[in-house]
């Protein structure tokens, strides 16, 4: 298993990488986009490196940061979500990404390559609770050019716990994602106790809520 790699870089062609080690080795790296603007051919590289293997054949991906590996392992764990689809949701921003989860913008996540409605909705519903746990900066805590940061900090203080407002509302985009319509949601959205739960219980709660309680109308 690979889990760092450096040396210089001898090709680059759309996020794929061929690296030169000191043993004189050239390995097939997968990066996102962020990771590969500006390299040029000779240039010292290095990465931290996931390792996935499908159908026998080995694949590298490569991260500038913690957050970006954390992230990718979390995406890739999720069904309909492959390697090459989450380095396209990274290339939106690690951050970006984590924020559109656990708040529940799927919308965001539609804009990758790859990404369509039914994918987007099950990321976060089902990625809320392990990406509540990375230490992500929210896009409104980062410092904005000429304009000083006060009491910025890493997400890990906010992301577990975001106001039951937030909550409430990433879980109506969600439900209406699939397929719901607020006379169904709503009732039961409003009346159900959020407390330690993420968007992705609340909205399975909802569901099965609402669809017992149609079952019930109809029998």
């Amino acid at each position: 298993m690979i889990g760092y790699i450096e040396g210089h870089l001898l090709r680059a062609s759309e996020g794929r990488l061929v690296i030169r080690t000191a043993s004189g080795l050239g390995y097939v790296v997968h990066a996102c986009a962020q990771a590969v603007e500006g390299l040029e051919e000779g240039a010292p590289v290095s990465f931290l490196v996931e390792t996935l293997v499908k159908d026998g054949e080995m694949t590298l991906y490569g991260f500038s940061t913690d957050l970006e590996q954390a992230l990718f392992r979390v995406l890739v764990g999720i069904p309909g979500v492959g390697g090459r689809t989450a380095l396209g949701l990274l290339a939106l921003g690690a951050d970006e990404v984590c924020h559109a989860i656990i708040t529940g913008n799927p919308d965001l996540l539609r804009t990758a390559q790859g990404v369509g409605p039914r994918v987007a909705v099950r990321i976060c519903t089902e990625g809320a609770k392990a990406a509540s746990r990375l230490n992500y900066t929210p896009p409104e805590d980062k410092p904005q050019e000429g304009i000083p940061s006060e009491g910025t900090g890493p997400a890990s203080k906010v992301a577990g716990s975001p106001a039951e407002d937030g909550i409430r509302q990433a879980a109506a985009v969600l439900l209406r994602g699939m397929g719901m319509v607020p006379h169904e949601y709503e009732p039961v959205l409003n009346s159900l106790p959020l407390e330690g739960k993420d968007v992705g219980q609340v909205v399975r709660e909802v569901f099965q809520t609402a669809g017992e309680m149609a079952a019930g109308r109809k029998g």
